[in-house]
This record gives structure tokens, C-alpha cells and sequence, in this order.
């Protein structure tokens, strides 16, 4: 399984692109799909660097891709405090902004993208696992 492994830090996120475009050689996904990827694994890190509350800028985020016979399984490890986005429940994103509650859009955004979405906390880290279906 193909591994990116970054840096707590929010520079290093510009590293998921080459990673998804070097992933993505090969597999024919659209450009829509190479840009949900993207904006799933974006939204997911950033959220770990801005509020995992990891202690050291060198702690590290691990991103793994794999593809089977129906998803592009992703795959991210973090050590930050426990957070499980699965227990977020999406709100409507036709709402009137004034009527959306405060915060989680990039939750809401990554469960619109992803056809599946699992948690799990093991030795101190979270572990999300998301699949998004191939396209046909």
C-alpha cells in the first residue's frame, strides 16, 4: 500500500497533491475524482494540524492509498487527541448559512465525498479508514 507520511505542520499538506497525482497514474480516475481525493485527504489533515492537538511539529500524519476491485481505500493515522468525525452527524449543505452550525463543514464535506467511513483508536492513534467508490 502506497504511504505518504507528513509532517504535523500545515506546509507539508501541499505534499498530498504530488501524492494522489503519482497514486492516480494509470488507474483513469476523472479529474473530479483526483480532485475529491484530494479535497477528502486536505480536509482530513487539516484538521489534525489545527485541532489534534499534537504536541510536536514533528509528530507525523500517515496517509496510505490502495485500490481494490469497487474503492480507492485511504487510509490516515494520526497521533493526536482521540476524534471520531463517523459520530458527526452531516447537516443539509442547502441550509441557509446563517441556519448551519458553527463548524465541522470539512466533516460534512469528507462523509458527502466517501461512500464509507470507519474510526478506530489503537496504541494512541486514530485510524481512519474511508472508501470512495471507483468510478464506472
Amino acid at each position: 500500500m502506497p504511504t505518504l507520511t507528513l509532517k504535523n505542520r500545515k506546509e507539508e499538506l501541499e505534499r498530498i497533491v504530488s501524492f494522489i497525482d503519482w497514486f492516480s497514474i494509470g488507474k483513469n480516475f476523472s479529474e473530479n475524482y483526483i480532485f475529491d481525493l484530494n479535497l477528502i485527504l486536505d480536509e482530513i489533515c487539516t484538521n489534525i494540524i489545527r485541532h489534534g492537538e499534537i504536541m510536536s511539529e514533528d509528530s507525523e500524519i500517515e496517509i496510505s492509498l490502495e485500490t481494490d476491485e469497487n474503492d480507492c481505500i485511504i487510509k490516515v493515522k494520526d497521533e493526536g487527541k482521540e476524534f471520531n468525525p463517523v459520530k458527526y452527524e452531516p447537516y443539509d449543505l442547502n441550509m441557509k448559512i446563517e441556519d448551519r452550525p458553527v463548524g465541522n463543514l470539512g466533516i460534512v464535506l469528507v462523509k458527502a465525498k466517501c461512500d464509507e467511513i470507519n474510526y478506530d483508536r489503537n496504541d494512541g492513534r486514530n485510524i481512519l479508514l474511508m472508501k470512495k467508490h471507483l468510478e464506472s
